[in-house]
């Protein structure tokens, strides 16, 4: 347990740029939320859905894949803005984005109603590929440009 509590506080123990972490959240939470609209009206959901067809949708697995896709694609692009506006760390930044992302959803799911729920174990995948999803995306900001940050001079 000391080694993970040693990383925790390493991860946070060294400046971070709160201006990028703002705006990578934004970017998963916004990018996730208005785009499960369209995804929704693509499976035929509508305000006036009943919750029986909620449930049906949480049980087919086309759905459940293109929802954990979805929510998975701005997580990385969350931890990849982050990157980006970090000056350095690119991918502790989207570490970080991806830890918040996890902590606001598992706020989430503990609040909601007792409305149509998917199974656990699709929570716990989407659970389990928040943070290495975030970290892609701030790996990748810090290797853009082939491999080179911009600015970074050729020896």
């Amino acid at each position: 347990m000391r080694p993970l509590l040693a990383s925790a506080v390493s991860l946070l123990d060294q400046r971070v740029e709160l201006r990028a972490l703002v705006s990578g959240l934004a970017a998963d939470w916004l990018g996730t939320l208005l785009t499960a609209g369209l995804l929704g009206a693509a499976f035929g959901l509508s305000p006036e859905t009943p919750d029986s067809r909620f449930e049906e949708l949480l049980a087919d697995p086309g759905f459940l894949v293109a929802v954990t896709l979805n929510g998975l694609f701005f997580t990385a692009l969350g931890g990849w803005v982050a990157g980006r506006l970090a000056r350095g760390d690119e991918l502790r930044h989207g570490v970080i984005v991806g830890i918040l992302s996890l902590v606001f959803a598992a706020v989430l799911a503990a609040t909601a109603g007792d409305g149509p729920q998917a199974a656990w174990w699709v929570d716990a995948i989407g659970y389990l590929l928040t943070v290495p999803a975030a970290a892609a995306g701030g790996w990748l900001a810090g290797h853009r440009h082939g491999g080179r940050r911009a600015g970074d001079r050729e020896s």
